[in-house]
């Protein structure tokens, strides 16, 4: 499991980000009131993918990602590299 917050742009809200996620990875519960997302990366057979939760508040997003499968193998530097597509994603929203 790896945890990590960012900062969002201030003008980026909720229902854009869920938007954009929504068009690269699969959703699977979002709370508006409470601005929160679960999501996954897809399963394939080298990779049994992640999932994330990411919740916003005051404009820091909190992710944090988990391994959809037990331990394996570089698992740390997917997840990782999972953290840093989220993030470069979101912050790059085009407005």
């Amino acid at each position: 499991m790896l945890e990590t917050n960012f900062q969002i742009p201030p003008q980026l809200d909720f229902e854009t980000m869920v938007n954009e996620i929504e068009k690269k990875w699969k959703v699977e519960f979002i709370n508006s009131d409470k601005c929160i997302i679960k999501f996954q990366k897809g399963i394939t057979f080298r990779d049994w993918g992640f999932g994330a939760f990411l919740e916003v508040r005051s404009n820091t997003a909190y992710l944090v990602t988990f391994p959809l499968s037990g331990n394996s193998m570089g698992q740390n530097k997917r997840a990782k590299a999972f953290n840093y597509s989220v993030q470069n994603l979101i912050s790059n929203v085009k407005l």
